[in-house]
């Protein structure tokens, strides 16, 4: 039998000496290889989970066969060591286990951040130098609910590399905070759902991520969950005495800010008069 590797999703069909009739890639033996390019063999593919691999295609439903590649784990920690050594973190003493959120974040070059691109004594310099404006922050608080994810997994099985090193919080750090507050029971909307959709801290200057400002939504935009990657994102400009913020409900956001700052943990308190 010939099949064209070029064009995966054939009907087939096998003679049985009276008429035709459909059969699956599956029965045929053909298994599809993921994670490598077209024509190139693993030398370690490990079968799908279950031997059970479906496809939707627009002309029909197939079954097939499925390898996939068990370097993809391995390649993927590749990526995770590539990024930390690029961010300086690789060769710390003590491992790279003690790198500190949002180490390996890019930060806005324009936005002010205490030992990089500030004066010494900026914080007292007189009104006369030191404009209210000068070495103010500007964040704008948002979310997006077109991303969307499907509780089709658990953290314990799919484990991340990146624990809040960068931009992203991490899952474990969230859930504590949320768990005795959010009611997770499932609503219309949240059915079926791991997370509703996505919020995020930015700088208003470039559209720069702020270090650890992006988390998953359990039931839209509540407060809770902005309070946490707000103050989240806080940690890494705790010093700046000028915050701008942009948000849609800022007026009702920042009325109880203060107080709700209070039920985190300490290290996510920032100064405030």
């Amino acid at each position: 039998m010939y099949w064209d590797s070029g064009h995966l999703l054939h009907r087939m069909e096998r003679w049985d000496d009276i008429s035709f009739y459909s059969i699956t890639l599956k029965s045929t033996g053909i298994c599809l290889q993921l994670g490598h390019a077209s024509g190139v063999w693993c030398i370690n593919p490990l079968s799908a989970h279950n031997d059970d691999f479906v496809i939707i295609n627009y002309n029909s439903i197939y079954e097939a066969g499925q390898y996939w590649n068990s370097y993809t784990k391995g390649s993927l920690r590749g990526i995770v060591m590539h990024d930390m050594k690029h961010a300086g973190q690789c060769h710390h003493p003590d491992g790279i286990g003690v790198t500190k959120p949002g180490a390996c974040t890019i930060l806005c070059p324009a936005c002010p951040h205490t030992g990089k691109n500030l004066p010494d004594g900026w914080e007292n310099a007189p009104s006369k130098i030191h404009p209210r404006f000068l070495y103010a922050l500007f964040l704008a608080i948002n979310a997006n609910f077109c991303l969307a994810r499907r509780n089709v997994s658990l953290d314990i099985v799919d484990l991340g590399f990146n624990h809040g090193y960068a931009f992203f919080v991490r899952n474990m750090h969230i859930k504590i905070s949320l768990v005795h507050t959010i009611n997770l029971a499932d609503l219309r909307v949240s059915h079926g759902l791991a997370a509703t959709g996505t919020g995020t801290i930015d700088c208003t200057r470039y559209n720069f991520k702020q270090p650890c400002s992006v988390g998953d939504l359990q039931k839209g935009k509540r407060y809770l969950n902005m309070d946490y990657l707000f103050f989240s994102s806080m940690q890494s400009s705790s010093e700046i005495s000028t915050l701008n913020i942009s948000y849609d409900i800022t007026c009702q956001w920042s009325k109880h800010l203060w107080t709700q700052m209070s039920t985190f943990p300490h290290q996510y308190h920032i100064k405030h008069d």
